[in-house]
């Protein structure tokens, strides 16, 4: 499990180690509840890494 205290972390992580990277992560969960704003700009940031779009919510889609 990978965690990341800001968007840039979220990033960094996302490149290194999301589809485009190691494929370590395979799966994404924001806590939007916190700050919806924060998290809307995460993940418009990580759709935008080469690989991020294929990135899944557990919540959202069953494993």
């Amino acid at each position: 499990m990978f965690n990341a205290h800001t968007q840039q972390d979220a990033v960094e992580l996302c490149k290194r180690h999301g589809p485009a990277g190691d494929r370590a992560i395979m799966a994404l969960l924001l806590d939007a509840a916190a700050d919806p704003a924060a998290s809307a700009g995460v993940l418009r940031a990580l759709v935008q890494i080469l690989g991020g779009a294929q990135l899944r919510d557990p919540a959202r889609q069953p494993l």
